[in-house]
């Protein structure tokens, strides 16, 4: 009886360690990476699809996509020209290391009308993650021009907090860089800084003109009614260039977000800040706070 279950146990562990030599056989092989990115499927939610087409290279070393999209009713996410470099054996430790994810471009696709919903009070993610990311251009709304563009980034995810920091990133007229640290458990507190350099001309004078522009988010993402300060500013060398600043708080799962807004500018220009903005040169002030008759047993109701 001995010898048998020594037996036995021996043709398990020979039967597994021939497994694991043929799924490590298999995943070096070119059409691998391809094969199991189809396999995953179905793994999906209900009402979630997912799609590849034209996937190259191993899933021990990565390759390339040609398409990848993702979609929910009427939500979608797509990814053209995808590169991917990693550690598969890392994942051993319970990280995911990536040296490069390239996307040529990406487009996003959301409802025009949407009711805004909360995030999950849980963020967290089986294991740490370590990536190299890129993106050449994004779209938005299936818009044929890019609202973004040579985006660079670094994401972690070390086991309490997602961090990514974006050394560059083209918007409209301006190049930024920014950082934001999401805690993985409620409530979900948030920091943001970016900064960025605006080169643009003057409306209607053609002189080039250069901004600094800054911009903070903090506040926590989960709870009952939270709420974020928001802090912009754009200004540049001279009292006779657009300047702009912006205070608020904003409650981003409401229907009404703004829960106060105080925004003052001279000549601002919106096409310089946002792709496919019209060419403006406003000056005023726009102050947004709740009427002090309204109560919790009314809607809210707001004065500009």
């Amino acid at each position: 009886m001995y010898r048998g279950l020594v037996l036995g146990v021996t043709l398990v562990i020979s039967l597994l360690v021939a497994l694991l030599a043929a799924l490590w056989f298999w995943s070096g092989q070119a059409n691998s990476l391809g094969e199991a990115l189809q396999w995953s499927q179905g793994w999906l939610p209900q009402g979630h699809s997912f799609s590849v087409r034209g996937a190259e290279g191993s899933l021990r070393t990565g390759g390339r996509i040609a398409e990848l999209r993702w979609q929910q009713g009427e939500r979608s996410v797509t990814a053209l020209d995808v590169r991917l470099t990693w550690h598969p054996m890392r994942l051993l430790d319970r990280q995911l290391v990536i040296d490069q994810l390239r996307v040529g471009l990406l487009l996003l696709q959301l409802p025009s009308q949407e009711t805004p919903t909360q995030l999950p009070p849980d963020l967290m993610l089986p294991v740490k993650v370590d990536a190299q990311l890129q993106v050449d251009a994004l779209s938005w709304q299936a818009s044929e021009t890019p609202m973004a563009t040579g985006l660079v980034g670094h994401y972690r995810f070390d086991g309490a907090q997602h961090s990514v920091a974006i050394t560059q990133a083209q918007w409209a007229e301006g190049n930024y860089q920014g950082e934001v640290q999401l805690g993985a458990r409620a409530p979900l507190p948030l920091n943001l800084a970016a900064r960025g350099r605006i080169n643009t001309r003057a409306p209607g004078k053609g002189a080039p003109l250069t901004l600094d522009a800054q911009a903070t988010v903090t506040g926590p993402l989960a709870g009952a009614d939270p709420i974020l300060a928001v802090m912009a500013s754009v200004r540049g060398g001279s009292n006779d260039d657009m300047q702009a600043t912006v205070r608020a708080q904003w409650q981003p799962w409401a229907m009404q977000p703004f829960d106060q807004l105080d925004a003052r500018f001279s000549k601002l220009n919106l096409a310089a800040l946002w792709p496919q903005a019209p060419i403006t040169q406003v000056t005023g002030e726009l102050t947004i706070s709740p009427l002090a008759t309204a109560s919790w047993t009314t809607a809210p109701a707001w004065q500009a």
